[in-house]
Formats: structure tokens, C-alpha cells, sequence
């Protein structure tokens, strides 16, 4: 993507539709696409705003109301890297098949990373910081599945 083309954001509100199998459904999804966000953060992405200075950010962090662990005191979080984030099929959904994103499926906003495995998919999202690495978060090792073990590049 050009300087160019990072000036212009995408809208709020794309439509997204996905096909899963076992069984065939069709998922409408109301979403932000997540360069939005990004966009609108300020974050320097594609040099378009040379004069910001965002400390070297490779990964996007996002945290979940989801509490795990034996205690409930430990909350998901997961992560990915800017070449997710940009990507225009890694959107922030808000809204299920024409209505508002019930609990069960994340609300009040869901991540939808289509290039990872599922557990990458963070539901419940509570906040979205930016970072240069995972280190002083949590486990530090990006995610709540991969400080137990699972690897961080989840892609498929």
C-alpha cells in the first residue's frame, strides 16, 4: 500500500461476509476494518505522517474481559503483528448478522484475524494498546494461549 493510499481510511460499517463449513453458515458481519483504527490512532504505519513518533510498534495487543486461569484473576489477551492489522480481512466486528454482537459471540467487540487459527480471535475486547514487544505483558509472550505454550504465529 502507498503513502497515498494510507490517507484515505476505510468507513465504518464494511460488510464482511464469511463462509464457514461444519456446518455451511454464512456469517454477516458489521465490522470496523481494523486499519481503521489503526488509521485514526495516528499510528505510523505506511510514513504517511512522518512528523509521529510511535516508538518502533510491531504488535497490536488486545485485551479481554474473558478471566481464565484456575482463580479468574488472569484475563485473556492476544496479539498480532501490523501486517495482520492492515490486512482488510482483520476486522473489529461489532454486529452479527444484522443485529448487535450477542455475548456469546464477543461483544461489545470482537477481533477477526481471517489468516490465524481461531484462539487469535479475541472476543470481549476491554482495550488496544500498541507495543514494540511483548516483554513486560503478562507472560510476555504475546497472548494468553502462548504463554502456556501454544506458538504465537497462529497463521493457516
Amino acid at each position: 500500500m502507498t503513502t497515498a493510499a494510507a490517507a484515505t481510511a476505510p468507513t465504518a460499517g464494511s460488510y464482511l461476509y464469511y463462509r464457514h463449513k461444519f456446518p455451511v453458515r454464512v456469517m454477516h458481519w458489521i465490522n470496523v476494518i481494523a486499519f481503521t483504527v489503526l488509521f485514526m490512532s495516528g499510528l505510523q504505519i505506511f510514513n504517511a505522517y512522518p512528523a509521529l513518533n510511535w516508538g518502533g510498534t510491531s504488535y497490536v495487543v488486545f485485551y479481554c474481559a474473558d478471566p481464565m486461569g484456575a482463580n479468574n484473576t488472569d484475563f485473556y489477551y492476544e496479539s498480532i503483528d501490523l501486517d495482520d492489522a492492515v490486512h482488510p480481512q482483520t476486522i473489529l466486528a461489532y454486529d452479527l448478522n444484522d443485529a448487535t454482537l450477542p455475548v456469546p459471540n464477543g461483544a461489545p467487540l470482537r477481533l477477526r484475524v481471517e489468516r490465524q487459527l481461531g484462539y487469535k480471535h479475541a472476543k470481549y475486547i476491554t482495550g488496544i494498546e500498541f507495543v514494540a514487544s511483548f516483554d513486560k505483558i503478562a507472560g510476555g509472550k504475546g497472548g494468553y494461549w502462548e504463554d502456556q505454550g501454544y506458538h504465537w504465529w497462529a497463521g493457516i
